[in-house]
């Protein structure tokens, strides 16, 4: 093989890192494309190389500079120096995702007075979702937020819980942070 298996994740919203390793003088180039084989990024990379381990990264963006989430392939492909006629592609899927999730929170209202166990209801706006911490803090503008839960799934709209029980009756600030599968937050 001229090209080994990439080592990256699938799912970046980082520069995308494809290393591989040349046993033979190649020409090598990189291109993306997306589902339809339309090119999003041509040559990424088109030069000579020796044999040796190499890495290419590709930044998330088109040719028009723009970087627009979903999932691409990654073609890379080898042409040996002494032999033309020798070509070795390999494939990477790769999903990009640069977009925050968007949290709305319907229940509890701002400044409402709540007491025992109460569902934090609303919508987490990103179809990558992966979990969203739920911290509080006390006052109006908290210093500092203690961690509350981790939730990794939305039922019915409660995107968590928060107990009052074993609070002091103050004022608190709920803050709710969702991450996507690419820790977009």
């Amino acid at each position: 093989n001229i090209i080994t298996k990439n080592t990256d994740s699938p799912f970046s919203k980082e520069d995308i890192t494809v290393t591989f390793k040349l046993t033979t003088d190649s020409i090598v180039n990189v291109n993306i494309v997306d589902n339809n084989n339309n090119p999003v990024k041509h040559r990424v990379i088109n030069k000579e190389l020796i044999p040796g381990n190499y890495s290419v990264k590709w930044d998330g963006y088109n040719e028009a500079g723009n970087i627009i989430d979903g999932s691409y392939k990654v073609i890379l492909r080898a042409v040996k120096q002494s032999d033309p006629n020798y070509v070795n592609e390999k494939y990477l899927f790769v999903f990009v995702d640069n977009t925050k999730p968007q949290i709305t929170i319907t229940s509890p209202e701002p400044n409402n007075f709540v007491k025992e166990v109460v569902d934090i209801r609303g919508l987490v706006a990103e179809q990558n979702y992966k979990h969203t911490v739920i911290e509080k803090g006390y006052g109006n503008d908290p210093a500092q937020y203690i961690f509350v839960q981790d939730n990794l799934k939305i039922n019915n709209d409660v995107i968590g819980k928060i107990d009052t029980r074993a609070l002091a009756n103050e004022l608190y600030t709920v803050k709710l942070t969702s991450y996507d599968i690419a820790y977009n937050k």
